[in-house]
């Protein structure tokens, strides 16, 4: 089973969780199907994607095709992500995947991502510190401990 997920926040760590898939996809349990940050629009996190001097996405192919990133692998297979450039609570796919990333750094209080917490999305994953999590990760360390249980 393929795990529907979103991420909120576009930044470094939104970019390397980006690439770390595509480059996995085909092995993945997941599929990033959303993509939200509130400060870069989709022409910029385009611009980031295609230019960045640090994280290379040299053999896929990005387009913009309206509120969508199309990403094209090299064997063919087409990703459509959902971008949107919403404030936290009005993240129009808010529910929908069933595990959100929560990559601003900005919410890391369970107060705040537990508001992703809804219909279908049963698991939060923070890439920063939180001082609340029911659990830290950290991989090559403690990883083995996740059980998604989705």
């Amino acid at each position: 089973m393929t795990s529907q997920t979103g991420i909120n926040g576009f930044g470094r760590f939104g970019l390397h969780l980006l690439k770390y898939w595509l480059d996995r996809s085909e092995k993945s349990s997941f599929k990033i199907n959303y993509i939200n940050d509130d400060y870069l629009d989709i022409h910029q996190a385009y611009e980031i994607i295609t230019n960045d001097r640090y994280v290379k996405f040299n053999k896929y192919k990005v387009q913009v095709s309206g509120e969508s990133l199309i990403i094209l692998q090299p064997n063919g297979t087409r990703h459509e992500i959902l971008y949107t450039n919403s404030e936290q609570e009005t993240i129009p796919w808010i529910g929908k995947p069933d595990i959100f990333f929560e990559c601003t750094g900005k919410y890391t209080e369970s107060k705040y991502s537990s508001l992703y917490l809804k219909k279908n999305t049963k698991l939060v994953l923070i890439s920063a510190t939180s001082w609340d999590p029911d659990i830290t990760l950290v991989y090559g360390f403690n990883h083995e401990q996740y059980n998604s249980g989705l």
